[in-house]
């Protein structure tokens, strides 16, 4: 992996404070209330985005340009009653209501976006704020802002294109499987509509380590049934031994092969007492530590998801749809190099098949690769490090944008450089061999 191009950023950002919207790389420069963007190769430039008082803590943003540009953003602003230090949070929209879905966008589409805002004064502090599409009526089709506050519940955002505003909505409106309070902080929210909008699945991740997980076939009914299993992940998985399901003190979910047995069977007995086309389908697993990324992406015919916490390995469920995220397996080495911060999901190699890429908060970029005519495994192919800690990986126009603490990092990918730098061979017969090597290499670099 070589880096074409770094791009320094003035603040240090998180988790939630960078997007893509279009061609333009977009984050929050922590406190000092600003919002940068990557317009042209040389540097960032600040966008000119109003009602943000100087000295804010931007938290999130997300955007979309489909078939308006809308970018929105929480902060908070700091106000002293006092002794006392007041935090007011706030959400803002920016859009000009003009179709732009087909444009290239530059400074001036900016300097029009951010010249209109919608406000929104909140009563709670926001974690992630995250859009999908809904379909109001038959082929008409918007976006939907959801956002989670630290009262554990979810909030839904719509435009209004007559009144040219945005409404805070009831989420049952759209999503009835969120209404209510979850069991702990949502971190982190991804919906994915499949099978032509017949079904929905959306999966939210909390701060106590649960995932929550919706398979939705009936929007307007929720007289559902819950599965409920504990996943306890660790990169030992392989290595523990056998132990009766029967067993109070050795929980199934320890053991796949105990875990799908028992899932199995409560799957079957679900299906004899209740037609599923008409359920929505919840699902909890439960990981060590806050959730911290969620991505849900397409193998063929498949819909899977693979999911970060703060202190287990990656784990990919693969199938979700028909599995009810109760199959898949963990990362190998993924929790080496301290928590996982972001999840990418994209053909980076352009060979037809999709890698998974991952940064952690120590600084390191790993490029998973699934060697299925070699050992059936996903195996890390490439890694690279980073000075400080990886907050988003998007893959555009043939590279990786890396957006770290420093600031944005232009990665031009190749899995053969890191071979021949390891002094391996990436014939597939010696990938057997590249496995056990990859374990010397962790090593190396604790």
């Amino acid at each position: 992996m070589r880096e074409v191009q770094f791009v320094r950023c003035p603040a240090q950002g998180n988790i939630y404070s960078a997007a893509r919207i279009g061609n333009v790389t977009i984050f929050g420069s922590g406190n000092y209330g600003k919002i940068m963007a990557h317009l042209n190769q040389a540097a960032l430039e600040e966008l000119p985005l109003s009602s943000i008082p100087i000295g804010s803590d931007i938290i999130a943003l997300d955007a979309c340009q489909h078939p308006y540009c809308i970018i929105g953003l929480t902060f908070v602003q700091k106000s002293q009653v006092g002794i006392d230090e007041v935090k007011t949070a706030y959400l803002n929209f920016y859009t000009t209501w003009e179709d732009s879905s087909d444009e290239h966008l530059n400074q001036r589409h900016f300097e029009a976006i951010g010249q209109k805002c919608v406000q929104f004064k909140l009563g709670f502090i926001p974690y992630h704020l995250y859009h999908c599409q809904v379909q109001n009526s038959p082929g008409i089709y918007r976006n939907v802002f959801l956002l989670s506050g630290s009262d554990c519940r979810i909030y839904a955002y719509e435009p209004n294109e007559e009144g040219r505003t945005f409404l805070n909505v009831p989420v049952e409106t759209y999503f009835p499987e969120l209404e209510g309070t979850f069991p702990s902080v949502v971190t982190r929210i991804q919906v994915e509509l499949v099978q032509s909008l017949k079904k929905r699945i959306t999966v939210c991740g909390c701060e106590n380590g649960q995932l929550k997980s919706f398979i939705v076939s009936d929007f307007e009914s929720l007289d559902s049934f819950s599965i409920q299993f504990s996943k306890k992940l660790s990169d030992d998985i392989d290595k523990l031994e056998e132990r009766k399901p029967d067993d109070p003190s050795q929980r199934p979910s320890e053991l796949a092969e105990i875990e799908e047995s028992c899932a199995d069977s409560l799957i079957t007995s679900m299906n004899e007492e209740m037609d599923f086309g008409n359920a929505v389908q919840k699902i909890t697993n439960h990981f060590d530590g806050m959730i911290t990324d969620i991505v849900i992406y397409t193998d063929g015919s498949n819909i899977n998801a693979v999911v970060s916490s703060a202190n287990s390995p990656v784990y990919l469920f693969i199938d979700t749809v028909d599995k009810l995220f109760r199959q898949g397996s963990c990362l190998k080495f993924s929790s080496r190099w301290d928590s996982v911060e972001a999840i990418c999901v994209a053909d980076i190699d352009f060979d037809g098949h999709a890698e998974i890429i991952i940064g952690t908060f120590g600084c390191t970029l790993l490029v998973y690769k699934f060697m299925e005519e070699q050992i059936g495994q996903w195996v890390i192919v490439a890694h690279r490090k980073f000075p400080s800690v990886i907050y988003s990986i998007e893959f555009f126009d043939y590279h990786l944008y890396v957006v770290t603490a420093s600031g944005l990092h232009i990665i031009e990918y190749s899995t053969d450089a890191y071979f021949h730098k390891r002094g391996l061979d990436p014939n597939p017969a010696l990938m057997i061999q590249y496995v056990e090597d990859i374990k010397k290499i962790v090593d190396e670099d604790e």
